[in-house]
């Protein structure tokens, strides 16, 4: 998916001394529960895709960090919705999402999307069949088309309308066009390449409560274009380049870092002492986990003091309003699963 060098733990990056090899993709470079990948983003639109064709070379070595991302690899029945994605054998969880994935001998697909990114509850996304990723094997010259139809359904008060239903069409076409050598800034890899063309349909429906129907809102068409070169032992794409409708890169997302195997559940925020502690005008807190997105305040009695939204990794919280006396705190994800708690206390 999506994301100089550092040291890699569990799987080692290696160059590939001038002989180009074509390369097979099979189940065993999909993704496998265990692992975290670290993914630079690189939004500088300095790199262009290059040529199609057997036998590139493509030098991204000079791809950046804008961002960062991560990735973890886990057991589906490790997260809370699994039971809407019967059949899946590895979810894909980073900051806004969780992708419940198939894999097998012959295939890699999405079963569904859950979107942590601004819904409470979060957004629940169905597919009306597996979205094809990559049949498998896979190498150069494979071809594959698919129309794909996706759903979700969340609920709204305005006026007389009380739910809203979203329906996403894609038509997807993919290639691998070219196989090659490929550098990135953490080394030089065999690839190939598979070039991604979609149109994608986004229909919107409201629930009229006293008549109980659905009724057509909105459509909107989107067209984009993505390049994404894949590499033995993996387990993700190595880069992922997104483009406009013309072509031009919009971000890259390129591995950094693989992380130790090992991973079977979502890792929760670490417990970081807030500071000062006791405190008077401010208190501060460290941030770890990048699913951490609201910080709720309790006093003594458990009255909800105030919620605040995490923007940074440092969280600080005003407490020159507070009452002198002990505060609890809880740290939540976007579906208000508590990451971790701590207490603190306020004198003045």
């Amino acid at each position: 998916m999506k994301r100089i060098f550092t040291v890699f733990i569990g799987l080692l990056f290696t160059t590939c001394l001038g002989l180009k090899a074509q390369i097979t993709m099979t189940s065993a470079d999909m993704p496998q529960i265990g692992e975290g990948i670290i993914f630079g983003i690189d939004t500088t639109q300095a790199n262009l895709p290059g040529s199609s064709g057997a036998g590139q070379t493509w030098n991204f070595s000079t791809l950046s960090v804008s961002s960062l991302d991560t990735e973890y690899m886990i057991n589906p029945a490790n997260t809370q919705y699994n039971n809407y994605y019967p059949g899946s054998t590895v979810a894909i969880v980073n900051s806004t999402s969780i992708i419940y994935n198939l894999v097998n001998s012959t295939l890699f697909a999405a079963t569904g999307i859950v979107d942590l990114s601004s819904s409470s509850p979060a957004e629940i996304w169905h597919y009306r069949a597996p979205y094809e990723a990559m049949p498998l094997p896979c190498t150069y010259q494979t071809k594959w088309n698919q129309t794909s139809f996706a759903w979700s359904k969340y609920y709204y008060s305005n006026g007389m309308f009380d739910s809203i239903m979203k329906k996403f069409t894609y038509y997807v076409s993919d290639t691998i066009d070219s196989w090659g050598s490929c550098t990135t800034p953490t080394g030089t890899f065999n690839t190939i390449r598979d070039f991604n063309t979609s149109v994608q349909i986004d229909s919107f429906f409201h629930h009229n409560r006293s008549a109980n129907v659905w009724s057509y809102y909105f459509s909107a068409v989107r067209n984009s274009k993505i390049y994404l070169w894949y590499a033995n032992g993996i387990h993700d794409n190595l880069i992922e380049m997104i483009c406009n409708s013309a072509g031009k890169p919009l971000s890259t997302y390129w591995v950094k870092t693989v992380m130790p195997n090992g991973i079977s559940s979502i890792p929760l925020e670490t417990n970081n002492p807030p500071y000062p502690n006791p405190a008077r005008a401010e208190v501060s807190i460290k941030i770890s986990s990048p699913w951490s997105k609201h910080f709720r305040v309790m006093d003594a009695t458990g009255r909800e003091v105030e919620m605040l939204d995490i923007e940074s990794d440092m969280l600080r919280v005003n407490t020159a309003a507070y009452r002198s006396g002990l505060y609890f705190y809880q740290v939540l994800d976007n579906t208000a699963q508590v990451l971790s708690t701590g207490k603190f206390v306020v004198e003045h």
